[in-house]
């Protein structure tokens, strides 16, 4: 069984005596998730800031990177200044 780590994240973080997760050291699986983590974080810090047009270009390049086979159809729909309604297909 392969263990996603944002799935979880919660339930293999109480097991104490996980020796390795996903044929790695447990150790080295959670430095990689932590870091994952900080990462998309700090992404979605980056894009907050941006105005919402662009913050739509960079939501389309991320699912591209997280997604191989999506084609980065996204229909983005102005709200009148009350930011973007985003529809993926």
């Amino acid at each position: 069984m392969r263990l996603l780590p944002d799935r979880d994240t919660e339930i293999l973080r109480a097991i104490k005596t996980l020796v390795t997760i996903n044929d790695k050291p447990a150790a080295e699986f959670w430095k990689a998730v932590n870091a994952r983590k900080a990462a998309l974080e700090a992404w979605v810090k980056r894009v907050a800031a941006l105005p919402a047009e662009k913050q739509v270009e960079e939501f389309k390049a991320k699912m591209k990177e997280l997604n191989p086979g999506f084609d980065g159809k996204v229909d983005a729909q102005d709200r009148g200044g009350r930011g973007h309604r985003v529809c993926v297909s």
